[in-house]
């Protein structure tokens, strides 16, 4: 029995990748916040000294680093994750299909 195998799109392909913009926004917001209290913290301990001072400058540069860290991590996350959405959407919108049928042949009686 003879067949033919094809792909059917349900629905044309489209760049989802648009929706990674949403989450890193927020992402934006907290870091810029954290750098906003880094430098209170730096401006308030500017004109002191002492072990306790310098203990406070520290913790407050490496979390400040730290938290630098996870937002370029978290962005470039989202990117991918948004490219992995996209695909798997994309791909949820093909189907391959496999038709079979039968020849059915005609015979013309007579010449005109």
């Amino acid at each position: 029995m003879p067949k033919q195998d094809l792909l059917y799109h349900f629905q044309a392909a489209e760049d989802l990748t648009g929706k990674k913009d949403e989450f890193p926004k927020v992402i934006d917001d907290m870091a810029a916040f954290d750098t906003y209290i880094y430098q209170v913290i730096t401006a308030c301990t500017n004109d002191s000294s002492g072990k306790i001072i310098k203990k406070i400058r520290e913790n407050a540069k490496t979390r400040h680093d730290t938290i630098q860290i996870y937002h370029d991590a978290y962005k470039t996350v989202m990117t991918n994750m948004a490219k992995q959405y996209t695909d798997h959407i994309n791909d949820i919108k093909v189907q391959d299909i496999t038709l079979y049928y039968d020849i059915i042949k005609k015979e013309v009686s007579g010449s005109v």
